[in-house]
């Protein structure tokens, strides 16, 4: 039986690798210990969510532009909903103001809106030759696209994670936890961040 890349595309990928990257990347939501780690944890949790699927949607169309072949009515449904998926980052999830404040000037800086103008047209490009392959945008320039977004998206991460741990940290001594608890607590946000580390999503 031969597969279509979208069925190989998740037997081969997804499925093996990116999915368990996820779900431990979200076990980070069972150590809600307070409402400040609770406020930093739901905005991680979202930009997780985001950076695989940005991943995913620059891996699964740089096969597409790179063959210059078509669009099945499947794979364009799923590309919609990795898509999604990879814009769902909502800055208002932030409570913080000035974590926020931090995350608005890394996504309103020129390079950064720069960029997202770039990658929407070329959703705009693409979905016109969807039907027959002829596309107008090189797989070269999706992909480095796309790995440009994951650079500022790690940054993101990179500013709440801080955070996050500094949380940690005051609510571990706060309620007079011993050294190593608090050790085990950052090493894993340390494990959850590896898993999102800047070679993961680059590599494909």
């Amino acid at each position: 039986m031969i597969l279509s890349f979208g069925n190989l595309f998740y037997k081969k990928y997804i499925g093996p690798i990116t999915e368990p990257i996820i779900k431990y990347e979200l076990l980070i939501n069972q150590y809600r210990f307070d409402m400040e780690i609770s406020s930093l944890i739901a905005p991680i949790s979202s930009l997780y969510i985001s950076l695989d699927n940005s991943a995913l949607e620059r891996d699964f169309l740089s096969y597409f532009l790179l063959k210059r072949l078509p669009l099945s009515s499947k794979d364009v449904a799923y590309w919609n909903r990795v898509k999604i998926k990879a814009n769902s980052f909502n800055l208002n999830s932030i409570n913080d103001d000035i974590i926020r404040e931090r995350v608005l000037a890394i996504l309103s800086s020129k390079s950064y809106r720069s960029i997202d103008r770039e990658i929407e047209n070329s959703y705009i490009k693409i979905q016109l030759n969807v039907a027959d392959g002829g596309f107008n945008v090189t797989q070269v320039v999706w992909f480095v696209l796309h790995n440009k977004k994951i650079d500022y998206l790690l940054k993101v991460e990179e500013t709440i994670g801080n955070s996050l741990i500094i949380a940690w940290d005051s609510y571990i001594f706060t309620n007079c936890y011993c050294t190593n608890f608090w050790r085990v607590f950052y090493g894993i946000y340390l494990y959850f961040s590896n898993f999102g580390d800047i070679g993961n999503y680059k590599e494909i």
